[in-house]
């Protein structure tokens, strides 16, 4: 985000650390998964979540030796792991963790519009009520017409904003899909019961069809 113009809490969300912490949510959850099913010894989650590791400068650091952000993500995130670093990224391609995270993202800032939006309805409602015997000119082709009320005007704005409200629920429902099915999304070497599970973790659904990708209209 342009800094200048960036407003805190919504700029939180799109720092490199929040990033960070958004990728290694989904890890851990598919290595939650992975031991709820029986994949993972008991206590890999647990281990994962104690040794994992998020380091800006170190990130930086392997990104510069790999070329790949994932690869040096992986390498950060695993550094002071035991054996509980082969279930992390296990099975797992780069769009598993950058879509299903940018999922996250965009839910959370979709939260944030949201609460937003019914403060806005709020003052509208009460600005509406407080002038709904407030008598203006009403106008038809930017001349005179006849007398309307301010409040009437206003209702008219909270209308419109209640079905903004409306489009921008379903453009949160639209965002809440992941996607943990590998490299070309065939589940290779993931299985969908895993997607399920650790999606429903992080309150996502899985896409309907997968590929490579979480598909762009989302």
């Amino acid at each position: 985000m342009v800094e200048r113009y960036a407003l805190a809490p919504m700029k939180l969300i799109w720092t490199q650390r929040a990033n960070l912490e958004r990728w290694l949510n989904v890890e851990l959850a598919v290595v939650r998964a992975y031991e709820q099913l029986g994949i993972a010894p008991a206590g890999t989650y647990e281990r994962a979540l104690a040794n994992s590791l998020i380091d800006e400068s170190l990130f930086h650091e392997y990104e510069a030796r790999t070329d790949h952000d994932l690869i040096a993500f992986v390498k950060m995130a695993t550094k002071n792991m035991k054996d509980e670093a082969r279930f992390f990224h296990y099975g797992l391609t780069s769009s598993d963790i950058v879509d299903t995270s940018l999922s996250l993202a965009l839910k959370e800032a979709s939260t944030i519009l949201l609460n937003e939006l019914e403060k806005l309805l709020k003052s509208l409602w009460n600005l509406a009520n407080e002038h709904k015997n407030t008598i203006i000119i009403g106008r038809t082709h930017g001349v005179h017409a006849e007398p309307t009320t301010f409040g009437l005007k206003v209702l008219s704005w909270f209308a419109e904003m209640k079905r903004n409200k409306e489009r921008l629920l379903r453009a949160k429902e639209e965002v809440s899909f992941g996607k943990i099915s590998g490299a070309v999304g065939n589940y290779a070497n993931v299985s969908p019961e895993v997607e399920v599970r650790a999606l429903s973790y992080l309150g996502l659904k899985p896409t309907p069809v997968s590929s490579q990708i979480i598909s762009r209209d989302h």
